[in-house]
């Protein structure tokens, strides 16, 4: 599912990110913009339990290995 459904399913608005990829932007740069836009829509007044992570890399940045001590969705 895309983006657009899930905001549809939701009744929510939808963020699609552009994260960077390796190899020229090693492990765990994707993970950091991931949770940069998190902390973002945070600071926008968007409640924590109206955000959803989608997609292989958050889901894996959730599961076990993210890039910091203390990871904005704990």
């Amino acid at each position: 599912m895309g983006a657009q459904t899930h905001q549809r399913l939701a009744g929510a608005r939808a963020v699609s990110l552009d994260y960077r990829f390796a190899p020229e932007h090693p492990f765990p740069a994707a993970i950091d913009d991931g949770a940069a836009a998190y902390r973002d829509l945070l600071e926008q007044g968007v409640p924590a339990e109206r955000i959803m992570l989608a997609g292989a890399v958050m889901c894996w940045a959730v599961a076990g290995e993210p890039n910091t001590q203390d990871p904005p969705w704990k």
